[in-house]
C-alpha cells in the first residue's frame, strides 16, 4: 500500500486515493503524480478553521434555520457555496449540497438501524481561489451500531430512483471503459481502521468529489456488498463522527445585495440571505436542497414579483440567464441537467444511439459528457419570457441606450440577446395562431406540463387551466407592447426578423391587426373552463368529500365551524339550509385543467392568481375569483394557515380526493409564491378598479381579502420562505406545518425557494397601496 510522507509539522492530508478494498496499485507514473501532488491525487493540508456567524457579512452570507426537524445551515462566499442538512430522527441524513454543477453527499442510514443526529461542532467552510470548496463538520448520533450508505454525485441523481441511474451506469460500462468509481462512489476503509475515504469521478477521469467519515478509536468498520457499512462504536466512546467533504468544481458567482435590491426597498435579514444564496452571475437557482440550479419559470416568475425592488441590473442578469439557454425554436429551458447529472442524459442518449447502430453519433453525443442538457417539455414558461422582457424594456430607471446594450449582448453562440428574444416572440405567436382552436396541450405521454410539474398536480387533465385561460393571452399583450413601444425600433425588428426567417413575427410586424382576433380568441378560451355550482350541488359536494374520511373527525368539526360570512359557518350552510349571499347564486371558478376530451377537472385552484396579477379580468370575473380565494376550505381555498394550491372537495371526484390531498404535492397544501401572486395580484386589480364607480364594494371585499393572506402568511413564521407546507389541527384552528415530514408525503419542501422570498415586494407595494 501506498504511504504518502507528510510534511514535518505533523499535519496530515486531507485526502488519500481511494478504493473499494482500501489497496490502490497505482502505475509508477500514477505514483510519481500522487507524491507530486498533481491532478486527481492532488494532497491539501488541513488546516483549522472556524465556522462564521450566521449573519451577512462583507466575508458572505452564512446562516441556519430549522425547518420542522431538520436543521439546515447555509454558507455562501466567493470562492464557494454549500448547504448543509442535518435530519436527526425519524429519517436521519447528513448532507452536503453545492451549487457548483448542482452537487450532492449524503450519508444515509438503513431504516430500523437509524441513530438520532445532532451537530456537536461546526459546520465549518474552506473556501478559497483555486481551490476544492470543502466543508467539515462533527455530528453525534444517538446510537453506536448502525448502517450508512454514502452518496456522492449529482443532487438530481439523490432525488431520483439510484437504482436506476446505476444500471444504466453499469450498461455504460460494458461498451466502454469507465473510471472504476464512476459507475458508483467507491470507498474504502483507511489503514488504522477508523475512516472511510469516499471518491466519485467523471467520464474523463478527473475526481471532483471526495469525502471523509471518521470515528473514534476501535470503532468497528464492515463493508457490505451493498456499498453501505456496518459501523460500532466502542461503549468507552462518544459516538462522534467527523465528517470532510471535497468538491472541486469551479464556484459560481454571488451577487452583492447592493447590486441585487434597489437601496430603498427594505428587506428582512431572513429573506435576504435566502434570496442572495440563491442569486448568482450564472443564474437563479430555484431552490435548497432539491433545486440547487436554475429553473426557467422560477426566474422569470421571481423576477417579474420582484420587479419593483430588483435592481435593473438583476432584472437583465435574469432574462439574460433564460435567453442564454433558449432552444433554437425560441423555447424556454424549464430546468438544465449539469455534472454527473449531465453525463447521465448523454449516456442514455448514446446508448439509443449506440443500439439503433448510429455508431458515429452516438460518439459524438458523449464527446462533452458534462455539456449541460436542457428541458425543454414544459408549455408555461414559453409564454412568461415576453412578460418578463416587456418589464425588464419597461423599466424607467434604466436607459433606453443600456436596454440596446443588453439586447445586443452576446446570448447564445453567435446570437444577440435581441436574436433569441425574437425567436421566443416568433414561437408564442405561432402557437397562439396554431391552437387558436385546440388549447395549448401539455407533451403528449406526459402528466404534467405547468408548475403543477407532479403526476397528480393537474388531476389527470392536459390543457392546463392557468396557461390557457391567463398566460397566452397576456403573453400577447407583452408582444404587442414589445412591437409598438418604440423601444425597439421597427426597422432593425423587421430585418432581424427577415434575416432570422421568423416569418410569423414578419407578418405581424406588416400587419398589427392579425394580434386582435388572436387576443380575442384567447379572451375566450376561459369559457371552456367555466365550472358553475348551483348551492345545492356545492352543498352535495362537498359533504360527499367531509364524509370520504379524507380528514379526521376532529378536523371536520373544526372546519364546520369556519366563518363563511357574518352569523354563518360553514355548519350552517351545509346542514341548517342557511346561504350566505355571497352563496346565494352558487359557485363559479376555473377549472384546474381540461382532459383530452375536453371535460373541466373541477377542482378549485390557486391559478386564478395569474389572472390577478397579469390580466384584466372584468368586475364579475374579478368577483368569481375573489369569492374563491376568500371562501374557507372546505368551500373555498382560504385556511388560517395560508391558501391552498389547491381544492378537490367541490370536484365529486373521490379518485381526486386521494390524489390531491395534503401528502400530495400541489394538493390541498399552501404555496408561497401562489400566496404573494394573489397578493400582488390583488393590490394591482385594487389600484385598477380604486376610481371606478359602482365598483365599492369589489374594491373592499379585495381589501378584505388581501388583508386576510396577509394574516396568514404571518401565521406561517419561519416556514413562510419554504417551498410549500401544509396544515394541521392545533388547539386555534388550522395552524402551518413543514411538508415532507410525514410518512405519506409526497416529497419534501425546499427550506429556501427562489420564489418565495418576494415578500419585500409585496410589503412594499402594501405600503405604496396604503399611502
Amino acid at each position: 500500500m501506498i504511504r504518502p510522507t507528510y510534511p514535518a509539522s505533523g499535519m496530515r492530508p486531507s485526502w488519500s486515493p481511494l478504493s473499494a478494498q482500501g489497496a490502490f496499485r497505482l502505475s509508477a507514473k500514477a505514483e510519481e503524480r500522487l507524491h507530486a501532488g498533481m491532478g486527481p491525487f492532488r494532497l491539501d493540508l488541513i488546516s483549522p478553521h472556524k465556522a462564521g456567524t450566521p449573519e451577512i457579512e462583507a466575508a458572505g452570507n452564512s446562516f441556519q434555520m430549522r425547518e420542522g426537524r431538520n436543521q439546515h445551515y447555509f454558507f455562501q462566499e466567493e470562492y464557494g457555496s454549500a448547504h448543509i442538512l442535518i435530519s436527526p430522527d425519524d429519517r436521519p441524513r447528513i448532507m452536503a449540497l453545492f451549487p457548483s454543477e448542482d452537487s450532492a453527499f449524503a450519508l444515509l442510514f438503513r431504516p430500523g438501524q437509524t441513530p438520532a443526529l445532532r451537530m456537536e461542532e461546526g459546520p465549518s467552510t474552506d473556501f478559497r481561489r483555486d481551490r476544492p470548496q470543502t466543508v467539515t463538520m462533527k455530528i453525534t448520533a444517538d446510537r453506536r451500531q448502525f448502517v450508512l450508505s454514502p452518496f456522492m454525485g449529482s443532487a438530481r441523481e439523490l432525488r431520483s430512483d439510484r437504482e436506476k441511474t446505476k444500471s444504466q451506469r453499469e450498461e455504460f460500462a460494458r461498451v466502454l471503459s469507465v473510471p472504476s468509481d464512476w459507475v458508483e462512489p467507491k470507498a474504502r476503509i483507511g489503514e488504522k481502521g477508523r475512516e472511510i475515504f469516499v471518491s466519485r469521478s467523471l467520464l474523463d477521469g478527473k475526481t471532483p468529489y471526495r469525502a471523509s467519515i471518521r470515528f473514534p478509536e476501535d470503532t468497528i468498520l464492515v463493508p457490505n456488498s451493498d456499498g453501505s457499512f456496518q459501523v460500532n462504536i466502542p461503549k468507552n466512546a462518544p459516538p462522534l463522527l467527523e465528517v470532510k467533504i471535497s468538491l472541486d468544481f469551479p464556484p459560481l458567482s454571488p451577487i452583492p445585495p447592493r447590486e441585487l435590491i434597489s437601496k430603498e426597498a427594505h428587506v428582512d435579514q431572513n429573506t435576504l440571505q435566502s434570496l442572495s444564496f440563491l442569486s448568482t452571475r450564472e443564474k437563479f437557482m430555484a431552490g435548497s436542497w432539491r433545486f440547487l440550479t436554475y429553473f426557467g419559470r422560477d426566474t422569470m416568475m421571481t423576477a417579474m414579483m420582484l420587479k419593483e425592488i430588483f435592481t435593473p441590473e438583476a432584472l437583465s442578469l435574469a432574462l439574460g440567464s433564460v435567453l442564454s439557454r433558449l432552444s433554437p425554436a425560441g423555447r424556454v429551458a424549464h430546468e438544465e441537467e449539469i455534472g454527473s447529472q449531465a453525463e447521465l442524459r448523454h449516456i442514455r442518449t448514446f446508448g439509443e444511439l449506440y443500439t439503433s447502430g448510429r455508431i458515429r453519433e452516438a460518439f459524438t453525443e458523449i464527446k462533452d459528457p458534462t455539456a449541460p442538457v436542457y428541458d425543454y417539455t414544459m408549455v408555461d414558461d414559453d409564454f412568461m419570457l415576453p412578460l418578463l422582457a416587456r418589464d425588464v424594456l419597461s423599466d424607467k430607471r434604466s436607459s433606453d441606450t443600456l436596454k440596446m446594450q443588453f439586447l445586443a449582448g452576446k446570448g447564445k453562440g453567435s446570437k444577440s440577446n435581441l436574436d433569441l428574444l425574437l425567436t421566443n416572440l416568433d414561437f408564442v405567436l405561432g402557437k397562439a395562431a396554431d391552437h387558436g382552436s385546440s388549447l395549448i396541450r401539455i407533451a403528449e405521454g406526459k402528466r404534467w406540463g405547468d408548475w403543477r410539474d407532479s403526476a397528480s398536480g393537474l388531476g389527470g387533465g392536459v390543457f392546463p387551466g392557468g396557461v390557457n385561460c391567463t398566460l397566452v393571452r397576456s403573453s400577447l399583450d407583452a408582444v404587442e407592447w414589445l412591437l409598438d413601444s418604440g423601444v425597439l425600433p421597427e426597422n432593425l425588428l423587421r430585418g432581424k426578423a427577415k434575416a432570422n426567417h421568423l416569418d410569423g413575427l414578419s407578418q405581424v410586424l406588416n400587419n398589427r391587426r392579425l394580434l386582435e382576433p388572436l387576443k380575442k380568441t384567447w379572451s375566450d378560451v376561459r369559457k371552456a373552463f367555466e365550472v358553475r355550482l348551483s348551492p345545492e350541488e356545492l352543498r352535495e359536494r362537498v359533504q360527499d368529500y367531509l364524509d370520504s374520511e379524507t380528514l379526521r373527525q376532529d378536523e371536520v368539526r373544526a372546519l364546520l365551524d369556519a366563518k363563511v360570512a357574518q352569523g354563518t359557518s360553514v355548519g350552517d350552510f351545509l346542514h341548517r339550509g342557511k346561504t350566505p349571499l355571497i352563496l346565494r347564486n352558487g359557485l363559479r371558478f376555473q377549472a384546474l385543467s381540461l382532459t383530452g376530451e375536453g371535460r373541466p377537472v373541477q377542482v378549485m385552484n390557486s391559478d386564478g392568481a395569474f389572472e390577478l396579477f397579469f390580466g384584466n379580468p372584468s368586475s364579475e370575473e374579478l368577483q368569481d375569483i375573489v369569492t374563491v380565494l376568500s371562501l374557507p376550505y372546505p368551500l373555498g381555498l382560504f385556511t388560517d394557515a395560508g391558501l391552498l394550491a389547491a381544492n378537490p372537495a367541490v370536484s365529486g371526484d373521490r379518485g381526486l380526493y386521494d390524489a390531491l390531498d395534503r401528502q400530495a404535492y400541489h394538493g390541498t397544501v399552501i404555496w408561497k409564491w401562489q400566496m404573494s401572486l394573489a397578493e400582488l395580484g390583488l393590490m394591482r386589480q385594487i389600484e385598477r378598479f380604486s376610481t371606478s364607480k359602482g365598483s365599492e364594494d369589489l374594491v373592499n371585499s379585495m381589501k378584505a381579502l388581501l388583508l386576510k393572506l396577509r394574516e396568514s402568511e404571518k401565521h406561517a413564521g419561519h416556514l413562510s420562505n419554504s417551498e410549500l407546507w401544509t396544515f394541521r389541527l392545533g388547539k386555534d384552528g388550522m395552524e402551518p406545518a413543514a411538508y415532507g415530514e410525514n410518512p405519506g408525503d409526497e416529497t419534501e419542501s425546499d427550506p429556501v425557494q427562489l420564489w418565495s422570498t418576494v415578500e419585500p415586494a409585496v410589503a412594499s407595494r402594501q405600503s405604496n397601496l396604503e399611502r
